[in-house]
């Protein structure tokens, strides 16, 4: 099975998995564990290890206790040796950058971007790969980006659903994808209640054949579970 993974294109898919981090609320292990089980057969090591951190970020972001920096620390711990490395770098960046929107972006796509990267879970730091039309360029999907990259914007935002959401969707690159992610994370922070109605309702109107905020209070309450 993890033979087949070697035949697939790197990146894509890295939101889908967030209903497996809501499922494993508040088991971090447990949801990194069944992610990188789960996606054997069409993710290569480095990509199932960064997928699963993400999802160890989701199921530790709607504990009480969760913080900015406590879903950092979720992420790192199932993100290996590489991803740890890279990690570690966007947050360092988003740290610098803490009152710079305009200078992280910039400094993002100088020194953050990955055209290419190793498929295993240690080895060196890609070289940074920057756009010369960043506004045009073709969207790269590599994890070794896209999971870094999302956890510095968490980290710019400081907690603030606002201005975590209006950082990563002004990033651009994978822009849904990114978006996504940083806005699970923040949404388990700081719960329904802090999202903007009118986001909300847009959301549950533009999809009038799914219970949005059904389904999101029964993943919620654990009744998908039992």
């Amino acid at each position: 099975m993890h033979e087949a993974s070697k035949e697939h294109d790197p990146g894509g898919g890295a939101g889908w998995w967030t209903p497996i981090g809501l499922f494993w609320a508040g088991y971090p292990t447990k949801a990194a564990e069944e992610v990188r089980r789960l996606s054997a057969i069409w993710k290569r090591p480095l990509e199932r290890q960064l997928t699963g951190a993400m999802q160890a970020g989701t199921a530790h972001s709607v504990t009480p206790e969760a913080t900015v920096e406590s879903v950092v620390a979720a992420c790192l711990a199932e993100a290996g040796p590489l991803g740890a490395k890279l990690i570690d770098r966007a947050v360092e960046t988003a740290v610098r950058r803490a009152d710079d929107l305009d200078g992280l972006i910039a400094e993002i796509y100088d020194r953050l971007l990955v055209h290419e990267c190793t498929d295993d879970v240690d080895g060196p730091i890609p070289p940074a790969a920057r756009a010369q039309e960043p506004h045009e360029r073709k969207v790269w999907s590599y994890f070794a980006e896209q999971l870094p990259v999302t956890l510095a914007m968490l980290v710019y935002g400081k907690g603030d659903l606002w201005r975590t959401m209006v950082g990563v969707v002004n990033l651009g690159l994978d822009a849904d994808s990114t978006s996504t992610n940083v806005g699970t994370w923040i949404g388990g922070l700081c719960g329904l209640s802090a999202i903007p109605r009118e986001w909300v309702d847009t959301t549950v109107g533009a999809n009038p054949e799914l219970d949005l905020l059904g389904d999101a209070r029964a993943l919620a309450s654990g009744r998908f579970r039992s």
